[in-house]
């Protein structure tokens, strides 16, 4: 459950290819700053983006736009009448909650018929229209907007029992950040005249389907296909040559296929970074999970993000091995020109394990101990409260290796063994870790090369290696080697 602060923004829809999982890649390229003051986002969809953008800046300039009347209508709606939408929400919410299963079909299929029969009117009765919208988005199957040729709305209801379809503080909190928001309908050309040198614009186009099976484009009776790939391309250059910061998504196709070079040559001058993302717009749960897509931007990445360094495989036979080359690793940095953006910052990543996850080393650390750094698990909180959750302190690492011990002591003697090796600077084969089963804390693949890092960590902070076995005698002292 996503929990959001008083006067911050989410967004409002569920919405097929939402970029909420990928903002921490996305905000690695925000470029704001006193030059760059203005912000555009042609296809807004759910505007995860953009609520992303509205909570962390105050900009001059903000234009949105979409060929999608009815999701604009919404957006529109939200910014000028937001309490007049409010009220019918709350009653359309009473009546479908009241409801039995069956009797909320009946009422959902109702509410389908009257806003397409509005949308085929033409009708003026916005607000009506952006309440039907929410409603039916909030209660439809797995939360899609998909038209018919004729562009009528066409999803079936979905299967939840008490959907939230009235969010009125988020609603209000919208309203009150879309009061400097130009929203547009149309497409994205239309967007020409705002976009300058100070503007950063990210587009979100309709993703090339990786096959014909996943063709998933119908969020407006109008078609993209690789011929409006193509002129979104030449559009993107052109904006290119305004000198306005460019970020566009899509999806990439060598998912399918090794050697499909569509985006890569069409956009073979401008930096591709390929992401993984998990997708699940498949009606077929067996079709769905992780997926790699793109971000193509002309943005040149300061040393936060080009930074990554890959250390897989790293394995030597000794303590003196192991430090010796970390630190020649580490003489590689170079160094930054100033604070912030413009300081050294590298990341390590050094080991995976099964579940995806990734441990990464984090340099420069506080420079008191010169090649110091420090020790993470990607995508894991080892406490509550406190920043940098991912990095465990050696406490808690003997914390939760303690309740390990105490829930299966017969598995935790194959802990032992493994820990003992790390210690020694011994092979641990790939099966020995994964034939250890807790339920108990962090994935023990995971605790366990933790372990084998912060024992190098210490190499480094302590010389003669009196770190290490400073370490080694705490994990002793409490039975756990």
């Amino acid at each position: 459950m996503t929990i959001i602060k008083k006067g911050t923004v989410k967004p409002f829809l569920k919405w097929a290819g939402g970029k909420g999982q990928l903002i921490d890649e996305i905000e690695k390229f925000y470029p704001f700053d006193k030059k760059i003051n203005k912000y555009a986002e042609p296809f807004i969809g759910g505007g995860a983006v953009l609520f992303d953008i509205l909570n962390k800046f105050e900009l001059e300039k903000i234009y949105i736009s979409d060929v999608n009347i009815e999701l604009i209508n919404c957006y529109r709606v939200i910014k000028e009448n937001v309490h007049e939408l409010i009220k019918k929400l709350r009653r359309i919410e009473d009546e479908f909650l009241a409801r039995e299963k069956e009797d909320r079909k009946i009422y959902y299929y109702e509410k389908r018929e009257k806003f397409n029969k509005l949308k085929l009117e033409n009708n003026n009765e916005k607000i009506n229209r952006a309440a039907l919208m929410i409603f039916l988005n909030r209660t439809c199957f797995n939360g899609l907007y998909r038209v018919n040729k004729k562009g009528l709305f066409n999803v079936p209801m979905g299967d939840y029992k008490n959907p939230k379809i009235c969010d009125e503080e988020n609603l209000i909190n919208v309203s009150n950040k879309l009061r400097n928001v130009e929203i547009i309908y149309g497409d994205y050309k239309k967007s020409y005249d705002f976009i300058d040198e100070n503007t950063f614009v990210y587009f979100d186009p309709p993703y090339r389907p990786l096959n014909q099976t996943s063709s998933f484009t119908s969020y407006t009776e109008y078609i993209f296909g690789d011929k409006e790939q193509i002129e979104l391309s030449e559009y993107f250059r052109i904006l290119n040559k305004k000198g306005a910061k460019l970020l566009l998504s899509n999806s990439d196709p060598k998912n399918v296929d090794i050697n499909d070079e569509f985006f890569d040559n069409l956009y073979k001058e401008f930096d591709i970074k390929r992401i993984e993302a998990s997708r699940a717009i498949n009606s077929r749960g067996s079709k769905r999970g992780k997926v790699n897509e793109i971000l193509i931007s002309n943005i040149h990445l300061g040393v936060k993000v080009m930074n990554e360094i890959e250390l897989y495989n790293f394995n030597f036979s000794s303590r003196k091995e192991y430090r010796d080359n970390l630190i020649l690793e580490f003489l590689k940095e170079k160094a930054g020109t100033g604070k912030k953006e413009l300081s050294s910052k590298y990341k390590y990543y050094v080991e995976s394990l099964k579940d995806g996850k990734r441990i990464y080393l984090s340099r420069p650390t506080n420079l008191n101990k010169g090649m110091d750094f420090t020790v993470h698990l990607e995508k894991t909180e080892f406490r509550v409260k406190g920043a940098y959750k991912d990095r465990p302190k050696h406490q808690e690492i003997i914390e939760d290796l303690v309740q390990k011990r105490i829930e299966n002591s017969f598995e935790y003697e194959k802990v032992k063994k493994i820990l003992n090796k790390l210690y020694n600077c011994e092979f641990v084969g790939k099966d020995e870790y994964l034939d250890i089963n807790f339920f108990t804390g962090i994935e023990i693949e995971g605790i366990l090369k933790l372990v084998k890092w912060l024992f190098l960590e210490q190499d480094v902070t302590y010389w003669n290696y009196s770190g290490r076995a400073m370490l080694y005698q705490s994990l002793k002292g409490n039975g756990l080697v």
